[in-house]
């Protein structure tokens, strides 16, 4: 199952619709660290999973997120957390698919 079966619904969810929109501002730096959880391995995709998991709480808690978007936004960023290495041992699961389709819904989910 993991996040590339939670993430498909949501981008599907999103497409030819105007609907709420994060602001590029707000995304920018979570795109970022989604890109690079995508082409990393092992310590540094735990390290930076863990940034973006920061990252998206405090834009959450500040109150930047649509509503809409609060669900799809915390459950994906809370599945690709638990995919990737803690540095103790190796991950169970390969997160690159699923960081590489929450940077799309990210990018897809922003203006």
């Amino acid at each position: 199952m993991r996040v590339a079966t939670l993430v498909l619904p949501l981008l599907l969810i999103g497409c030819g619709s105007a609907g709420p929109r994060l602001e590029r501002s707000d995304a920018a730096p979570l795109i970022a660290l989604t890109h690079r959880i995508a082409h990393e391995r092992g310590c540094a995709q735990g390290r930076d999973a863990r940034a973006l998991r920061v990252e998206a709480t405090r834009i959450v808690n500040t109150g930047r997120v649509p509503a809409e978007l609060l669900e799809p936004l915390s459950s994906a960023v809370n599945v690709l957390v638990a995919d990737t290495a803690t540095c103790v041992g190796s991950p169970t699961h390969d997160p690159t698919r699923e960081a590489r389709d929450l940077e799309d819904w990210l990018k897809a989910k922003s203006r």
